[in-house]
């Protein structure tokens, strides 16, 4: 990845990467109430709502993350007993 000008080479903005850094680690410590989103907003420069749909998508990749590792599990499980 390289840098120029303030832009990541694909053209998306710096800013929009650290924000979903900042978004994640407030995820991990459970920030979600409504006062938490609106500090994270301020912090990273962003509409509530736009706040509110990463956390919504990043939660949707957690869920969908453990849903993958269940099924690989019982894969796992099913293949070993043949």
């Amino acid at each position: 990845m390289r840098i120029r000008g303030g832009v990541v080479e694909n053209q998306r903005p710096i800013q929009a990467l650290f924000c979903i850094i900042i978004i994640e680690e407030a995820l991990k410590k459970r920030i979600e109430a409504e006062d938490g989103l609106i500090t994270l907003a301020k912090k990273c420069c962003l509409s509530l709502n736009e706040v509110k749909i990463w956390v919504s998508h990043l939660q949707k990749k957690k869920e969908n993350c453990a849903k993958a590792l269940q099924k690989a599990k019982e894969t796992r499980a099913r293949k070993k007993q043949q």
